[in-house]
């Protein structure tokens, strides 16, 4: 990792703060490793912050910053995915996408859906029941793009994209045509149903 100096007097005043915060917290193994002596220590942890801001200003100063380009890329990249996933959830929740089925994709409780529905939807809450289902020729169109997507995009994605192709339904909709021969009782729905459901 190539170093990056620093030439700005308030980024090294920043810097050399954090230093003595460090030190306050009984922190200087790192800073020993780092190659500074017990005597610049002992200099910084006496010295007033007067001093140190004069310090700061001088730019013979040899502070320099190492970043691992990975690890600060891989951040980033972590950072999309949590976005994407909240964005994600949001859409499918104001689009009606079952509150059992968020729960095991989105690792949610059911309450937190609860709320998150109330806050995006207002007074409409998930709709109770089964679905009423689209004309037979609708559902078979439904059923071949499904087939696709399943095999060409990830799980939590799956119902966007089938979503994009049938705007005019809800999610719930959709999930009951993409279901229709097989279960419709989702896992846990009787206990849930018994305990008041989302």
């Amino acid at each position: 990792m190539d170093s990056i100096p620093v030439n700005d007097s308030e980024v090294r005043w920043t810097i050399l703060r954090y230093f003595v915060g460090l030190i306050d917290l009984g922190e200087i193994e790192p800073l020993l490793q780092s190659g500074m002596t017990g005597d610049l220590l002992q200099a910084l942890r006496t010295r007033s912050m007067s001093d140190i801001a004069r310090i700061a200003k001088d730019s013979s100063i040899g502070i320099e910053i190492k970043i691992n380009a990975h690890q600060l890329n891989t951040a980033f990249l972590r950072l999309d995915d949590i976005v994407r996933d909240q964005q994600l959830l949001e859409y499918y929740v104001t689009h009606q996408l079952p509150s059992w089925l968020l729960a095991k994709m989105f690792r949610k409780s059911i309450s937190e859906l609860r709320e998150m529905r109330a806050a995006l939807c207002g007074p409409d809450q998930e709709t109770v029941g089964r679905p009423s289902m689209p004309d037979v020729d609708v559902r078979e169109r439904i059923h071949a793009a499904w087939d696709a997507i399943r095999k060409s995009h990830p799980e939590r994605q799956r119902f966007f994209e089938l979503h994009q192709l049938f705007p005019d339904h809800q999610l719930n909709q959709l999930w009951s045509v993409v279901n229709e021969f097989g279960d419709m009782t989702p896992p846990g729905a009787r206990s849930t149903a018994r305990s008041g459901g989302a």
